[in-house]
């Protein structure tokens, strides 16, 4: 998967107190026509309006930058922003910076500094930005989110290879070579935890919820064909509890389906919906049990554990504490 270009400040729209008055720049604040990004920096309202929260975000860190005397290494979740890297839960609304930790320096209102001393190796440039790697802003994300966001993150990682290039051997080793560090065992966890195999964040916080619950774990993405030899992908398969020879199926699915243009390719909503119904006609043919859930279900919990345990999946242990919080 590209990366997509990042949205950037428009110069008609953003504002800087060279060229208006603050009196004037205030005004606009007060009465609606422009939204106050960092002191010096505005954006038109409009513009800001019609964002959705990824991109106000990056739009906060374009601003951090302009207001800064020198470039500055966003890393955290400012790096996964700028990357197309999933954070799942809550996360800060400031710019995560990382910078020597011996520079005299400390945080400054309106950014989130972290005092590391990074390697070379570790920083690169994406747009304009310099950013921490991939490879230093997963160790960051796996050891500073909780569990369930750290999964979602290096999940997608490993899955998107043609973008990262990265493998769980190149994250053992950078374990193994600056232990201990804080939250080392949280990252350890996720590492070996995570698979790369779920295809949307949904997916990697459902494994997560069935760990939690105490669940078999299933199959991923387990290829199945149709009537007519169509090939179908079910995201769930328990197949090593089989009844009379067939599988518990489940499916984790969020509006996204039907909203985003890349998963869309050209279909509308409609047509995505009625050959996702002969999907599902196709795969509970050939199961014991189909299961479906959403966001709201796995968030949640129970509903989803309802659902589970009406589809006849097996659990293989305790439940535990929930990983959301963690």
């Amino acid at each position: 998967m590209p990366l997509s270009p990042l949205p950037r400040l428009d110069k008609a729209s953003a504002r800087s107190r060279l060229g208006e008055s603050p009196r004037n720049l205030q005004r606009g604040v007060s009465g609606g026509e422009l939204v106050r990004l960092r002191r010096g920096v505005y954006v038109g309202s409009a513009e800001w309006a019609g964002l959705n929260a990824r991109n106000r975000y990056l739009l906060q860190i374009e601003a951090t930058q302009a207001t800064a005397s020198n470039r500055l290494v966003f890393s955290h979740e400012s790096a996964a922003a700028i990357w197309g890297i999933p954070i799942v839960g809550s996360r800060s609304v400031l710019p995560s910076i990382t910078a020597p930790s011996l520079d005299g320096r400390r945080s400054r209102h309106g950014v989130i500094r972290h005092s590391v001393d990074l390697r070379e190796e570790d920083v690169v440039e994406r747009s304009g930005f310099l950013v921490t790697s991939p490879l230093r802003t997963a160790i960051d994300l796996i050891a500073s989110r909780p569990m369930m966001s750290g999964v979602a993150s290096l999940d997608h990682i490993l899955r998107e290879k043609r973008v990262f290039g990265l493998a769980k051997d190149e994250l053992w080793e950078y374990v193994d070579e600056f232990r201990p560090f804080r939250n080392v065992r949280r990252a350890v966890t996720v590492i070996d935890f995570a698979t790369g195999m779920s295809g949307s964040p949904l997916e990697s916080v459902s494994m997560v919820r069935f760990h939690d619950f105490g669940y078999v774990l299933p199959e991923q993405q387990v290829r199945y064909l149709g009537a007519h030899g169509e090939e179908y992908f079910a995201d769930f398969s328990w197949r090593d509890i089989a009844k009379r020879g067939l599988a518990v199926i489940g499916e984790a699915d969020g509006r996204i389906k039907l909203e985003d243009p890349e998963y869309l390719r050209g279909r509308t909503p409609e047509q995505a919906l009625w050959q996702e119904k002969v999907r599902q006609d196709e795969l509970r043919e050939q199961s014991s049990a189909f299961v479906r859930w959403g966001w709201d279900d796995a968030w949640q919990g129970g509903p989803l554990i309802r659902k589970l345990d009406r589809a006849g999946v097996p659990r293989d242990r305790r439940p535990r504490a929930w990983s959301a919080g963690r």
